[in-house]
């Protein structure tokens, strides 16, 4: 017995459906083997297979993007971004890394990026803290100094994210909380003179020149 046309159609579609669901896990299967070996050009090649076989898949965009990125190919990576956010504009990681790449090449517009990252999980450290460096490199320092404290207040640790405060800070004339900053910046990366200079001006600038003269000779003594 002969099956009606369109019967044959839908067998047709659920095999060719099945059979493209296997070569999506065996791609993805192979894919974190290849990242988990640190082989990023065959992790690469993976993902840009499967953006054919799915290519309405942020996920797979935003990985092919964030791979280029990694390798130094960050205006090849934006093309991709782009187009993660714009199939998937509650894709955060995808924001953020479009903000980072757009950032790396100097371009404005990835500070609005980062914004959206930030906006869709603002419980992200990493994601504040981008965008407050965004916003400091770009003048924005009463914008900056926010993101930066609540990274701070999150990645207590981090020492850059201290540096970096202070540096907002002292631009805004708050230089009592930007030598504390940079004191803590200095306590955690002692080998960082660049700080350590800055954290020495805050100390003069705060009515402790000896203990400001004490860090100038420290740098002094690394350099000697």
């Amino acid at each position: 017995m002969r099956l009606p046309l369109f019967i044959l159609v839908a067998l047709c579609g659920s095999v060719a459906w099945a059979q493209s669901s296997v070569a999506i896990d065996q791609l993805e299967m192979s894919a974190r083997r290849h990242l988990a070996a640190r082989d990023v050009t065959s992790a690469l090649a993976d993902y840009e297979k499967l953006s054919e076989l799915a290519p309405s898949n942020a996920g797979y965009e935003d990985e092919i993007g964030f791979l280029l990125a990694a390798t130094n190919r960050a205006p090849e990576a934006i093309p991709h971004f782009e187009r993660a956010t714009a199939l998937n504009p509650k894709l955060a990681e995808a924001w953020f890394h479009l903000g980072v790449a757009r950032a790396m090449l100097q371009q404005p517009a990835g500070i609005g990026d980062l914004e959206k990252a930030a906006a869709l999980v603002p419980a992200n450290a990493d994601y504040r803290y981008r965008l407050g460096i965004a916003y400091k490199e770009a003048g924005r320092y009463g914008d900056a100094i926010p993101q930066l404290r609540v990274a701070a207040k999150a990645m207590p640790g981090k020492s850059a994210i201290w540096g970096a405060l202070g540096e907002a800070l002292q631009h805004r004339g708050q230089f009592k909380e930007a030598r504390d900053s940079y004191g803590r910046a200095v306590t955690l990366d002692p080998a960082n003179t660049a700080v350590r200079n800055s954290y020495a001006a805050m100390l003069i600038k705060c009515g402790d020149p000896a203990a400001g003269l004490s860090q100038f000779k420290k740098n002094s003594r690394a350099r000697a």
